[in-house]
């Protein structure tokens, strides 16, 4: 199959066969692009980077589905890097939101299979801030697991250990909250909005999809495996310990999703969901003038400069990755 876009006499890209979403207004075309990094570049492969400048992202989803996942998640960390460079990362979230939206009409399977969707989600919840921030809400809680777990527990005893990290989790989290990173924030909103849009509250009727997507996929994986995870660095687990945080993160499941258990956790989630749901507003929550650049100029008034006097660090480095892989398809 062929990955080349198609490109009009003035370089708007023209639409792909079966590909999915809108064409955005052109901002560029291929006569516009500075790239004199980019000697031997053919032609037709321009409309992959008016594409990426126009924030038109089908031909680099054709191209990531062809790539192995070490390199699909490389793009997808240089796609990021770029647009939050161009203070456009806004237009990025809500490709991935839309994307993934339109792709099912059963909510428990978005974000479930392996996607570039599903890569690039990883790469925003596994950047250094982000992992920062798991840190700092995880810790005390993991802490307080693998100080009272000992290797006499049974089921009763490790229960009610787990549920006392729980109440030492549910108080960080409630201090902690604020801190979460911007980018972070955005992405998990700009998801909770297109789920909104497609699906409304009937089902989403115990908890929004977004508060379980950040359990589901962040926070939960990383209480069973804190060393993955980079909260703890690399060190051998005891069994009882490790039991413990697995014990522990089906607890956390169950309260963001608000799950039936029997008693007495059907009683402590009933109790508790309340304060992850506040935590979930916390984290939604995004100011108006949310910057993710510190430079002055304005996103049109960058993008302008850069196209007319040099590229960026970050779009030198997606423009060459893209034309690295471009040059090996023929």
């Amino acid at each position: 199959m062929s990955i080349r876009p198609r490109l009009s006499s003035s370089g708007a890209l023209l639409e792909h066969r079966g590909s999915t979403g809108h064409i955005p207004r052109r901002v560029v075309s291929e006569h516009d692009l500075w790239i004199p990094h980019m000697n031997g570049a053919k032609p037709e492969d321009l409309g992959f980077f008016v594409g990426l400048l126009n924030c038109d992202l089908r031909p680099i989803y054709i191209l990531a589905n062809q790539l192995d996942p070490e390199k699909q998640s490389e793009l997808a960390r240089h796609l990021i890097d770029f647009y939050v460079s161009q203070d456009r990362i806004s237009l990025l979230l809500m490709n991935i939101a839309d994307h993934e939206v339109a792709a099912t009409n059963n909510i428990h399977l978005l974000f479930r299979e392996d996607s570039f969707n599903k890569t690039l989600l990883n790469q925003v919840l596994h950047r250094e801030q982000s992992v920062d921030f798991l840190r700092k809400i995880l810790l005390p809680m993991l802490k307080t697991l693998e100080n009272t777990a000992k290797s006499k527990d049974d089921e009763t005893s490790r229960n009610k250990k787990v549920m006392a990290a729980m109440e030492v989790f549910l108080r960080t989290i409630s201090v902690e909250a604020g801190d979460c990173p911007p980018l972070l924030k955005q992405m998990i909103r700009t998801i909770q909005q297109a789920v909104d849009r497609k699906f409304g509250d009937t089902e989403q009727q115990d908890s929004p999809f977004g508060l379980s997507l950040l359990f589901f996929h962040w926070l939960c994986p990383a209480v069973i495996d804190p060393q993955k995870a980079g909260i703890f660095k690399k060190k051998n687990t005891p069994t009882h310990v490790f039991m413990t945080q697995v014990a522990a993160s089906k607890v956390l499941k169950d309260i963001a999703t608000k799950a039936r258990r029997q008693a007495p956790n059907d009683t402590f989630v009933e109790e508790h969901h309340p304060a992850l749901l506040s935590f979930f507003a916390s984290v939604i929550h995004v100011e108006p003038s949310l910057s993710f650049s510190s430079a002055h100029l304005s996103p049109r008034s960058r993008r302008n400069s850069s196209l007319k006097n040099s590229a960026p660090p970050e779009q030198k480095k997606i423009f060459d990755f893209v034309q690295e892989i471009l040059s090996k398809r023929e």
